[in-house]
């Protein structure tokens, strides 16, 4: 019978600080099958939205080239930022999520996270990054699709939607939350490989967190029929331009079939005298 011991941290939060396993014994099956799952939808998700990138990112533009000369250029290479911010946190998230899943007490995990509630201990951090990858996979997906609806290749200029801002600010927020363990222990009360996948995780969150609010400023703010539309009226007033050297050729073409028929005319009139 596994009975955890608890005790009183630092700062006085109710953490585990002996998990009571029995000796040359490991964690039980079900929470080894969390981890995995843990490690799988991270995996997934994040290669998911690679693929897509990349499938986009090799389609050829429909854009012709003078309206791509007019794309904002201050966002030119943000998509590809983006994309290595959300690997990058989403990676250091994960490593820090099975890590202290599976050492819990190295962690110095509350009471409540490590408690058994369905399954098995330490399953309350599964549940939370289920929530943290539909919104990290949402929003970067709404945000790859924004990118091919308006320009066709997303190296092309950033057209954040408000739906892709607010789930991948809800994901970088989400994914700071590790700083939670600094208000139970200091730093100094941490291992060095738990203080870096704890700073590395709250770091590269927040870092992503920024440059998703500045490609909402920068390139932000518009849906993309917005985008569709204005890019439209601009055809339309090619086509228009086009379309004006042939309505003025009009009154020169008749200039020219008026003077070649008084030319045959007059061609005619000798030819009547003659007679």
């Amino acid at each position: 019978m596994v009975s955890p011991k608890f005790g009183l941290s630092t700062y006085g939060t109710t953490i585990i600080i002996d998990e009571g396993l029995p000796p040359n014994s490991g964690i039980d099956y079900v929470r080894v099958l969390f981890l995995i799952i843990t490690g799988l939808q991270s995996f997934i998700v994040s290669s998911l939205i690679y693929s897509q990138y990349r499938k986009f990112s090799t389609k050829p533009s429909s854009t012709s080239r003078r309206s791509a000369s007019t794309t904002s250029a201050s966002s030119s290479g943000l998509p590809f930022i983006l994309l290595l911010g959300f690997l990058l946190s989403n990676t250091f998230r994960t490593l820090h999520l099975i890590d202290h899943m599976y050492r819990p007490v190295y962690y110095h995990e509350p009471k409540w996270v490590y408690t058994k509630y369905v399954f098995t201990t330490v399953e309350v951090p599964l549940y939370i990054d289920v929530i943290i990858q539909l919104l990290g996979y949402s929003g970067m997906k709404a945000l790859i699709n924004g990118l091919v609806s308006v320009n066709g290749s997303q190296t092309k200029t950033l057209n954040m939607s408000s739906s892709s801002f607010t789930c991948l600010i809800l994901y970088s927020a989400q994914s700071a939350v590790s700083l939670i363990h600094y208000t139970v222990e200091p730093p100094s009360n941490y291992g060095i490989d738990a203080n870096f996948t704890i700073a590395g995780t709250v770091i590269t969150a927040f870092a992503f967190g920024a440059l998703v609010l500045y490609g909402f400023c920068t390139g932000g703010g518009k849906s993309p029929a917005t985008s569709k539309s204005s890019a439209s009226g601009r055809s339309e007033d090619e086509v228009k331009l086009l379309g004006t050297p042939s309505s003025s050729s009009g009154p020169r073409t008749r200039s020219m079939n008026k003077s070649g028929s008084g030319t045959r005319r007059r061609s005619q009139t000798p030819k009547r005298d003659n007679e």
